[in-house]
């Protein structure tokens, strides 16, 4: 899946997010895009991304909950 800098990013609730997976049926193409301000912020960009790659694997509507705690903490 692609990832991509993002000038800003906004969430389904109108809230300022610092990653987004864009897995919508009417986009194309599938990507992971993470907040530009984040680049250069080690460790902080890559466990954006990790979170948001936990929630591909362990189904976006699952949340936050103890599967996506348990795979997060196996990939940290």
């Amino acid at each position: 899946m692609p990832v991509c800098w993002a000038k800003s990013i906004t969430s389904l609730t109108d809230t300022a997010a610092n990653a987004f997976t864009c897995r919508r049926l009417l986009v194309k193409h599938r990507y992971i895009a993470i907040d530009d301000q984040l680049s250069g912020m080690f460790p902080l960009e890559r466990l954006c991304l990790l979170h948001e790659m936990v929630h591909i694997k362990v189904g976006p509507d699952n949340g936050h909950g103890e599967e996506f705690i348990t795979e997060f903490k196996a990939r940290a």
